[in-house]
């Protein structure tokens, strides 16, 4: 049974090997088109951000500034906050937050030790991430495979790799 394709509106008839070779022209051009343009798009973009950086640093040097000059007005002037530790301002609060980290020096003795210390119910503090491994089980055998309800599938997948150079190169003969 022959394969059915679908027609769209830019569906292109191709009748000989010629066309076909013409084709795979048209799409390496048009690929180095659109490479040439996302390259000029990110001159663009890389200019606008680096004006943004040269814009906003003054904007953030000062904010950083006026930051460390109230944090410390407030440290000169702990006994105003009372017990809230923070204070209602006409513009905004400031105040002290109790902030907690937690610091793992050696994260793999740490591991051991939960899971020696915590033995069943290590995995309460632990992030475990069990996935297949495709790239080793793609080495056992389609029966070793089936065991572990995993299975082999090969296609022929259709590819179209067009000459970018011999194309770049006809155009400009062309122009």
């Amino acid at each position: 049974m022959a394969k059915r394709l679908k027609s769209g509106d830019n569906f292109v008839v191709i009748k000989n090997w010629e066309e076909a070779d013409l084709a795979v022209k048209t799409i390496g051009e048009l690929q180095a088109k659109i490479t040439e343009l996302e390259a000029a798009t990110d001159i663009v973009v890389n200019q606008a951000k680096a004006d943004l950086a040269a814009t906003t640093k003054p904007l953030a040097d000062t904010i950083i500034a006026n930051l460390d000059a109230v944090e410390h007005f407030a440290e000169e002037h702990k006994d105003g906050f009372g017990v809230n530790k923070s204070r209602q301002l006409n513009f905004g609060i400031i105040g002290w937050r109790k902030s907690t980290a937690l610091k793992i020096a050696n994260v793999k003795k740490t591991i051991e030790l939960i899971k020696e210390k915590f033995a069943s119910k290590a995995k309460l503090y632990l992030h475990l991430k069990d996935t297949p491994d495709k790239e080793a089980l793609a080495k056992l055998t389609d029966e070793e495979l089936a065991s572990v309800a995993a299975r082999r599938k090969s296609t022929d997948d259709f590819y179209v790799e067009p000459d970018l150079t011999k194309a770049a190169n006809y155009q400009e003969r062309s122009e």
